[in-house]
């Protein structure tokens, strides 16, 4: 548990149990969440990156059976052998969670040059 306070749009958001439902979910933003490069064939990774602000915790996980949890910003790097969308969701308080996916293209035949 993340003990403390946030602030979202003005509102003061209580991040301990019982939680404030009255914090607006976070807004990911376009370039809150991105995936570099997002074409990979075999043998390659790809670089998920996320900066959300005004959140406690944050998550990523997979159509496949990938799991992350961090705080609201970092990086990490991901192999996948196949097409794979990405869900980053991030809370504050007790807020329901703001979400956003991407797809990593996975191509059997491509090559990196």
């Amino acid at each position: 548990d993340v003990a403390g306070s946030i602030t979202a749009g003005g509102n003061s958001c209580d991040a301990t149990p019982p939680p404030d439902s009255s914090c607006p979910p976070p807004t990911i933003g376009l370039n809150g969440f991105k995936a570099a490069p997002a074409l990979i064939g075999p043998g390659m990774s790809t670089t998920l990156t996320w900066n959300v602000s005004n959140v406690t915790t944050c998550s990523i996980s997979s159509d496949s059976t990938y799991t992350h949890s961090g705080t609201g910003q970092g990086s990490v790097t991901v192999n996948p052998t196949q097409t794979t969308i990405y869900t980053l969701s991030c809370r504050q308080g007790g807020a329901p969670p703001g979400t956003r996916s991407i797809r990593v293209t996975y191509d059997p035949l491509f090559v990196e040059k």
